[in-house]
C-alpha cells in the first residue's frame, strides 16, 4: 500500500518566542499521528573555521541554515519517503557524523526562527503558524536557557542579542508573520494558549484522519 503524504506544518517566531514549547504540546496533543524537526539541526558547520571566527559566526541569518537540504527532506517526508536529519554541536559549531532517521508520518512539525525566509521551503509548507511574544518576554527566556542550557554566561548572551539576536530579528523575523496562517501569543493566559494548541491540533487531526 502506498504511503499517504506528509502534512507539513511550519511553526515560526523570535528566539525566546516559545516556538518549542508549543511545538511539544502540539505533538503531545496529537498522539503520535506528528514529527517533529527543528532547524536548529540544519545548521551548516562552521568546522573548517578557527574557534575565534566561530565565535563571530552570526547564527541568526538565514545564510547559515541549509535550507537547499532542509527543501529536500521535507519534500521526501512530504511524498511519504524517510530523512536522515543531521545533528549538530552548538558546543562546536559544527555538524555531527550521526544522522536521526525520521520516518514518515501523517504530520511534520517543523520549527525554526528563520523557515519562513526561504521560499520554496515556505511554500512547501501546508500550514504556517508564527508564535509571538514581546522582545522582553523573549529576551529573558533566551537568558534562562542559554545560561542553564548551553553553558553560556550573562555577559556574552547579552552581547550576542544586541549585536545579532534582535536586529536579524527586526530584518528577517518579524516580517515573515505576513506569511503566516495562525498567529499564537505566549504572553497570554496560559488557558488561551493551550486552548489555542488545542484547537489546532483538533484540526490537524480531522485533516488526516478524514
Amino acid at each position: 500500500m502506498m504511503q499517504k503524504k506528509t502534512l507539513l506544518i511550519g511553526i515560526a517566531g523570535g528566539s525566546g518566542s516559545g516556538k518549542t514549547t508549543i511545538c511539544r504540546q502540539l505533538s503531545e496533543s496529537l498522539d503520535g499521528l506528528a514529527n517533529l524537526i527543528s532547524c536548529d539541526s540544519y545548521y551548516i558547520s562552521h568546522s573548517h573555521l578557527s574557534e575565534d571566527e566561530r565565535a563571530q559566526v552570526n547564527f541568526d541569518h538565514p545564510q547559515t541554515v541549509d535550507f537547499d537540504l532542509l527543501d529536500v527532506h521535507l519534500d521526501s517526508l512530504a511524498r511519504g519517503k524517510p530523512i536522515e536529519m543531521p545533528t549538530y554541536c552548538f558546543a562546536t559549531h559544527s555538524r555531527l557524523a550521526k544522522t536521526i532517521t525520521i520516518q514518515p508520518r501523517p504530520i511534520t512539525i517543523v520549527e525554526g526562527i528563520l523557515l519562513y525566509t526561504h521560499e520554496s521551503v515556505r511554500n512547501k509548507l501546508n500550514l504556517r503558524v508564527f508564535v509571538e511574544a514581546s522582545d522582553e518576554i523573549r529576551f529573558q527566556r533566551r537568558m534562562q536557557r542559554d545560561v542553564a542550557e548551553r553553558g553560556r554566561t550573562t555577559e556574552s548572551v547579552t552581547q550576542q542579542w544586541q549585536s545579532t539576536v534582535a536586529p536579524m530579528y527586526e530584518k528577517f523575523v518579524d516580517d515573515s508573520r505576513a506569511w503566516s496562517h495562525v498567529s499564537i501569543n505566549t504572553e497570554i493566559n496560559q488557558e488561551e494558549c493551550d486552548l489555542a494548541v488545542q484547537e489546532l491540533a483538533n484540526g490537524l487531526r480531522q485533516m488526516v484522519t478524514s
